[in-house]
């Protein structure tokens, strides 16, 4: 007679199914909570019993109440399927984005549904490291920005990260031009009632992510602009560089898109060479915060910090650091210029509204002046690099006629021969 077979159940396996679903709510985050619904099928069995309490407990503790509003607005943004209008986007944004009594997205209850927001928040993580080892390591930081000071408190990262979820949100509401009139601005007032409803140092954020981005996207360019001849005759035409029209197509992407890019630069190169300004307005989202910053700038020019405050007296920010440093920067003697000429402000290259007081206090930065000596050095940079791009541009388009006319000139003596 056969022996009979024996199966072990894991110790996991024995638990009551109450007690295996604790464990599940209590793991950390989602993916997680993914393995180990699937571990085994006493798991998987324990978890669709309860799966409407277990998700929404998980994913409320992996994000924080504020971020998980942001990213479920986002992932709101994203089912928005067609083309968004000045009443949609505006119902929208005043709904979702209100700081005094914003609608809420309700919590995903199934783990079908969670997933997606789960997985784009590790994007958005991955995002968030590289931002700050771009802002610590620019030679534009301030001066006394030590290695050591690295580690990131939770407020500084969670700010961060918010700011990231708002660049995703204002690319799934704005990022559509129209074929007939790309260069025409899309939803300008939209636009405008976006940028009010957050208080100028959250801007500056936005606008850091923005910058950072920005650059990103220029060295993709850089690499690739050899392999991709047509696009530069076409660009050194249009005599705006690398720097508006068609970055702004691949930015109003958004992260997920972009991420693609930064992974794979020479996927550009399979892009019809000018289809981003076919494909979206020229400026996207640079424009909008110079024009916003500008008005801003001018109407509390005259204010101080607490009436600044008292504007908006929603933000849930309670380190006073980014509210701070921007204070500190709009009286400098720098600022009232940058602003009246539509410059970018140059701090934005160490993300200066990102950090927590006791950081800018540790690097001395409020004991500090910025004046224009800082500021137009780093504009005189940034100028140098434009040239060279644009020459470099210029170079690639030159070697492309003198091809053409190269290829022509063979072409007609060949066609002169008896």
């Amino acid at each position: 007679m056969d022996a009979e077979k024996i199966i072990h159940k894991s110790r996991l396996e024995c638990l009551p199914t109450e007690l295996k679903q604790l464990i599940l709510a209590a793991i950390p985050d989602v993916m997680s909570l993914r393995s180990a619904a699937l571990c085994c099928w006493s798991m998987y069995q324990a978890f669709m019993g309860a799966e409407k309490l277990i998700t929404p407990q998980v994913l409320t503790s992996q994000l924080n109440s504020e971020l998980l509003h942001y990213a479920l607005v986002a992932h709101e943004a994203a089912k928005h399927t067609v083309p968004w209008t000045p009443e949609t986007a505006e119902a929208f944004i005043s709904g979702f984005l209100s700081k005094s009594n914003p609608m809420l997205v309700p919590k995903p209850s199934r783990l079908s549904e969670a997933l997606p927001i789960a997985g784009f928040y590790n994007l958005v993580q991955h995002f968030v490291d590289d931002f700050v080892s771009a802002m610590f390591s620019t030679p534009f930081g301030p001066a006394n920005q030590e290695p050591g000071s690295w580690a990131l408190s939770s407020s500084e990262v969670n700010r961060i990260e918010i700011a990231f979820y708002r660049f995703e949100i204002y690319c799934k509401l704005f990022k559509g031009g129209t074929d007939q009139d790309p260069f025409a601005d899309h939803l300008p007032d939209q636009k405008e009632i976006f940028h009010k409803m957050f208080p100028p140092w959250e801007k500056q954020q936005l606008a850091c992510v923005h910058d950072y981005l920005l650059e990103r996207v220029k060295n993709v360019f850089r690499a690739a602009l050899p392999s991709i001849p047509r696009w530069c005759e076409f660009l050194s035409l249009v005599q705006e560089g690398i720097y508006h029209g068609c970055i702004a197509y691949h930015l109003s992407q958004g992260l997920s898109y972009l991420h693609t890019l930064l992974s794979n630069p020479l996927i550009i190169t399979t892009e019809d060479y000018d289809r981003p300004l076919r494909s979206t307005q020229l400026w996207f989202l640079e424009h909008s915060l110079i024009d916003i910053a500008a008005r801003q700038y001018f109407t509390t020019e005259s204010s101080n910090i607490a009436e600044v405050k008292r504007a908006f007296p929603h933000t849930s920010d309670l380190d006073t650091g980014p509210i701070d440093v921007w204070d500190w920067a709009r009286r400098s003697r720098a600022y009232r210029p940058l602003v009246s000429n539509e410059r970018p402000i140059p701090l934005r290259k160490w993300g200066y509204v990102m950090w927590d007081r006791a950081r800018l206090d540790g690097w001395g930065v409020l004991r500090t002046t910025w004046g224009e000596r800082e500021a137009y050095s780093v504009i005189q940079v940034m100028e140098i690099q434009r040239a060279q791009d644009k020459d470099l541009i210029d170079g690639i388009a030159q070697e492309l006629h003198r091809e053409r006319t190269r290829l022509y000139r063979e072409q007609c003596r060949r066609l002169r021969r008896p």
